[in-house]
């Protein structure tokens, strides 16, 4: 049951980090393994702990320390070098305890349902579990996180039974209504929804001026000098150059008042075009001119006329199903896992009557429990 009980921890540990501890971690967690402030001066700041009650349940009391030893365990686990940098252990504990706190009352809520099913563990499997999270030196380890063999033999078999119950009335329940049709579902409708990535190299050709006929003929004629270049097969790797010249051509000759100016490449993603433009670049094919466009000129508000000229259009072919299964089967998982666990949760507070302990309604965010002063 243990080694069972393992693998499906380790297999499910991000989603059990998502439904209880969130993102604190990789917010807040430490960058600096030096005890020191980023110009190298030995950092003197001190956390104080307002040490008080917090939470009653189940005849256990817990408290400020409490919560603060369940944060100290994690932190010693998973990033070690943080307690040489007193800052940043602080903002872990002021934007974790509450989670913390809720954590250890859900935690006891299992407990008190596991007492009631008479479940129990065999010794073998706490001594086990034991070794594989303190060690082969498990009384160092024990001494250095100030627990005593006793404390850590509890919370260990705690600790196995609530990701027991867990299991069963959690994640094997959101495990199953993640069926695979569910995930090919999510999938169609992701990419239904999922903007085009299609990135495109363009240039423009802009004709401005108070004669309207005048900008359109122009307009014509520039496209004109351009597919007599065009239709030669030979000139088909210089139309770039040949819209050029086909522009300073019909530039030579236009009237007072009227200016051709075309533009420099413009490189662009579907999304980042407006939805006007974009319309007329998918009509058209990559080496292609388009017809003389009237279009509203964003810099003045004046008409003007334009020639879209592409370059170049690459496709972006949207993830596979198969590329993106692994992570949409785990999101919807942890998504459905976070729902059934509220609802687990608040079974267990109304059956034990303890509806009351709900740490977002019991402590506001600036409730203080933490403080950081300079020694």
């Amino acid at each position: 049951m243990l080694i069972m009980l393992r693998k499906l921890t380790t297999k499910l540990l991000p989603l059990l980090f998502l439904v209880t501890m969130g993102s604190l971690a990789a917010t807040y967690a430490p960058i600096s393994p030096m005890y020191g402030n980023r110009l190298g001066e030995k950092s003197q700041a001190k956390i104080i702990v307002h040490n008080r009650p917090l939470a009653k349940i189940n005849g256990k009391v817990f408290s400020v320390m409490d919560v603060k030893k369940r944060m100290d365990n994690y932190l010693a686990k998973a990033y070690p070098e943080i307690f040489t940098e007193p800052e940043s252990v602080f903002q872990f504990y002021v934007h974790s305890w509450r989670n913390v706190l809720q954590e250890m009352i859900d935690n006891e809520l299992m407990l008190m349902e596991g007492e009631s099913l008479s479940y129990k563990l065999d010794k073998t499997y706490i001594k086990e579990e034991l070794r594989e999270k303190y060690g082969p030196n498990i009384n160092q380890k024990l001494d250095e996180l100030g627990l005593t063999s006793e404390e850590a033999e509890r919370t260990v078999e705690d600790d196995l039974i609530c990701r027991s119950l867990m299991w069963y009335r959690v994640w094997q329940k959101s495990i199953n209504q993640v069926t695979p049709e569910v995930v090919k579902e999510h999938y169609a409708k992701q990419q239904e929804n999922r903007p085009k990535q299609d990135e495109w190299t363009y240039q423009m050709c802009t004709i401005r001026g108070r004669d309207a006929e005048a900008a359109e003929k122009l307009a014509e004629d520039v496209r004109k000098l351009f597919s007599l270049v065009g239709n030669d097969e030979g000139n088909q790797g210089s139309l770039g150059s040949a819209l050029a010249d086909a522009v300073k051509a019909v530039s030579a000759i236009t009237p007072s008042g009227v200016t051709v100016k075309l533009s420099d490449d413009i490189h662009l993603t579907s999304q980042q075009l407006s939805t006007e433009n974009l319309s007329i670049l998918e009509n058209m094919t990559p080496l292609s001119i388009s017809e003389p466009i009237k279009q509203k000129s964003r810099y003045d508000d004046t008409t003007v006329m334009r020639l879209f000229f592409v370059k170049e259009h690459l496709v972006k072919e949207p993830p596979s199903f198969e590329e993106l299964e692994s992570e949409i089967r785990e999101g919807l998982v942890a998504k459905e896992g976070e729902k059934i666990k509220a609802e687990y949760m608040n079974k267990l507070r109304k059956r034990f009557c303890c509806e009351h302990l709900v740490v977002d309604k019991m402590y506001n965010a600036q409730f203080p429990v933490f403080s950081l002063a300079n020694a």
